[in-house]
């Protein structure tokens, strides 16, 4: 067991939906690093989903770090996750990632592949957050 107290997924749904979208990518920030410091606990992280009161952005974000998260350490993805997406793509703030946006087209293309699948994008390498660095 894991020295923090890691949230299961269903817990980050509901701080999503009780901050709104802007503490989204905090929560989901917070989870990965979580996530990387107890790798022994990522089963039990991975369960619960979100609620139906949770945006259909919230449910893509969080679905889009569990795929990037899940792709890269093989670990299941939940089912309820597979069909999260967002209708435009946007980053896990969500601003706008756009065709013609700039701005968007380096996110997308800085972005862990499976991030495609939901239209929420974040660059790669947060998803080394909490990892030990050793030197």
């Amino acid at each position: 067991m894991c020295w923090r107290v890691c949230p299961q997924m269903g817990e980050i749904a509901e701080a999503c939906e009780a901050w709104g979208t802007g503490d989204t990518a905090r929560q989901l920030y917070q989870f990965i690093a979580d996530w990387n410091a107890c790798p022994e606990d990522r089963c039990a992280m991975l369960a619960g989903s979100p609620s139906p009161r949770n945006t259909v952005f919230q449910k893509a974000a969080i679905a889009s770090v569990l795929r990037a998260l899940c792709d890269r350490d093989g670990e299941t993805l939940p089912g309820w996750a597979e069909t999260a997406r967002n209708p435009a793509p946007v980053t896990l703030d969500g601003i706008s990632a756009g065709d013609g946006d700039s701005f968007g087209e380096i996110v997308r293309q800085e972005s862990p592949l499976g991030c495609r699948m939901h239209n929420v994008f974040f660059e790669a390498s947060e998803l080394d957050k909490g990892k030990a660095v050793h030197g």
